[in-house]
């Protein structure tokens, strides 16, 4: 049929139909794009804990801490990966928020999201107000957004441990590790996005906070506009204005389309680049398990020190660092010969001697011996220096001194 386009009432009928089209398909984008609505809440208890992603790749709501499954954390999850993987969690000055069961989350008439314990107490908001409604997208983010599309707060720019395809962090802003694996508390290592352009790895004192020197650094301070970005072709690179991109890793680039992906800052210092195939991924000829592809430093066991300003390095005092840079890349804490760890599950707060240390009082050499531990060094500062010398004199040396414990001889 052939359209009379100077007909008023088919082109009045034409704009009507385009305009139906138009609000359909912006409903369509609002139906999407709202998970959870004013006067909506999450329960800890109960079935409507979490709500996911169209997709189905991310969750977010209550998640049961592994220590004791009667507290949850606010927290956004890979929901499609064999161990889901906690990559968000509420905070309170980078302090996890642990509530009990029959806790629960809503938005409220005010458009505030607030979470609420057991006894209705509010233990955490986001610094937003007039959100109309809450949204998991499927790149991980946690959106809030207002009436006009505007989104007052997201996950994305509040990070805990881990950055996502598609995410950036700037000035002033910082990763910080777990404390373990299962310990969601504030822990001993942080990247920080400085205002003076360089981007730092620290140790931090526990649970002080004191910041040690630092064991990476890119060297870029005083250049401006500093970025840490991992994007949406699941690149992992640091730029500032005016200036190329820096790989953060050697790691070869996985498409997240095929993979998901993750870089998290371990409990154990370095930040790790991670993939885990997708079911449409069949293919790959690799494993459904998550795999380090690359990290920063390459190697935690040599960057970690202990500083002479305190601070007991990679795996505390009376320790030592083995790192496996072939299979796991995974740093492994053990004591020196004649130690045993202060706490198992803790391998970071060092080791304590399993013998009667020796004393100046009554001392006798021939009741010590030494156990040798080739291509160690036992770094900081030494009290005494001997030059030139030899092994044997250099043992004798130290048994004949009643506060020598150790002693590195290079040959």
């Amino acid at each position: 049929m052939v359209m009379d386009a100077t007909n008023p009432s088919l082109l009045f009928l034409l704009l009507l139909l385009l305009l139906l089209l138009g609000r359909g398909l912006s409903l369509v984008a609002a139906g999407s794009y709202q998970n959870l609505t004013v006067g909506s809440s999450l329960s800890s208890s109960g079935p409507n804990s979490s709500l996911s992603s169209p997709s189905g790749d991310f969750a977010f709501g209550f998640w049961p801490l592994d220590a004791n499954s009667s507290l949850f954390l606010l927290a956004v999850w890979f929901n499609a990966t064999s161990p889901q993987v906690v990559v968000w969690f509420a905070t309170n000055n980078t302090n996890p928020v642990q509530v009990p069961a029959k806790s629960t989350l809503q938005l409220t008439q005010a458009g505030q999201l607030s979470l609420f314990d057991s006894n209705g107490q509010g233990v955490w908001s986001p610094n937003a107000a007039n959100a109309i409604g809450v949204s998991l997208l499927d790149s991980g983010n946690l959106v809030l957004y207002d009436s006009s599309g505007d989104l007052p707060w997201q996950s994305f720019q509040n990070p805990t441990d881990t950055i996502l395809p598609g995410q950036s962090l700037g000035e002033n802003s910082e990763l910080r590790s777990k404390l373990t694996s299962s310990d969601f508390s504030p822990g001993r290592f942080e990247l920080a996005v400085q205002s003076d352009g360089n981007l730092v790895l620290y140790p931090i004192a526990i649970p002080t906070g004191n910041v040690y020197r630092a064991y990476w650094a890119s060297g870029t301070q005083y250049d401006k506009k500093l970025q840490l970005v991992f994007n949406s072709s699941g690149s992992l690179y640091y730029q500032v204005e005016n200036s190329s991109q820096t790989s953060l890793t050697s790691a070869a680039i996985y498409s997240p389309t095929d993979f998901y992906e993750r870089a998290t800052l371990d409990p154990d210092g370095a930040l790790r680049l991670y993939v885990y195939p997708k079911n449409n991924n069949n293919n790959s000829g690799s494993t459904n398990t998550w795999t380090v592809i690359g990290m920063l430093p390459t190697n935690p066991c040599q960057t970690i020190q202990a500083d002479n300003n305190g601070g007991g390095g990679a795996c505390g005092f009376n320790a030592y660092c083995n790192f496996d840079d072939n299979q796991s890349m995974r740093l492994n804490c053990e004591c020196v010969l004649g130690c045993k760890f202060i706490d198992t599950n803790r391998t970071y707060l060092g080791c304590i001697p399993d013998f009667t240390v020796q004393s100046c009082d009554e001392y006798q050499s021939n009741q010590y011996m030494f156990n040798e531990m080739p291509n160690m060094d036992w770094p900081g500062n030494s009290y005494e220096h001997y030059t030139p010398t030899d092994e044997d004199t250099c043992r004798a040396l130290c048994l004949a001194d009643c506060l020598c414990s150790a002693a590195v001889f290079q040959g």
